[in-house]
């Protein structure tokens, strides 16, 4: 009994290690970063949800040949993919994912560089200028992404 225990730990542990760790997870249709123009072509290629849709843009090489089958511009889905890679942040949403594109925040290796009171006043600037979010997060809140993404594993090439 005590072998098989083991060998399941190590199976969830490989099968863990292999998997992009996650915060949330959005259907695309829902997600507001997304082009409406867009959100079709990547359905067509059962690309559904923002997971999905990180891990078939992970490479340059990957986006290409995202591109050619939906005719979505590469760096529209480079953006698409630095969106969805900061969702892995537990209690980051596609709505302040967005703020942080428009504050400079391009993905979680750029979160990582942050600290909380420099980031604030950049979220608070783009939201003034673009209205994305009603409520901004505290510090604490700033602090507890920037820990989690320091985390994460870099995984957009």
């Amino acid at each position: 009994m005590g072998r098989r225990l083991l060998v399941g730990l190590g199976t969830l542990v490989v099968v863990l290690a292999g998997a992009t760790a996650w915060g949330s997870h959005y259907p695309i249709e829902v997600v507001p970063f997304i082009d409406e123009a867009h959100k079709s072509s990547l359905a067509a290629q059962k690309l559904t949800e923002t997971k999905d849709l990180l891990d078939a843009l992970l490479t340059s090489d990957a986006r290409r040949a995202v591109s050619k089958k939906t005719g979505i511009e590469v760096e529209k889905l480079e953006e698409y993919a630095h969106l969805c890679d900061l969702l892995r942040v537990r209690g980051l949403g596609p709505k302040m994912a967005r703020l942080m594109m428009l504050s400079g925040i391009d993905g979680i290796e750029a979160l990582r560089a942050e600290k909380p009171a420099e980031l604030l006043p950049k979220l608070k600037g783009a939201n003034d200028k673009h209205g994305i979010s009603e409520i901004l997060p505290q510090e604490e809140t700033l602090n507890d992404w920037i820990h989690q993404a320091r985390a994460l594993p870099i995984v957009v090439k």
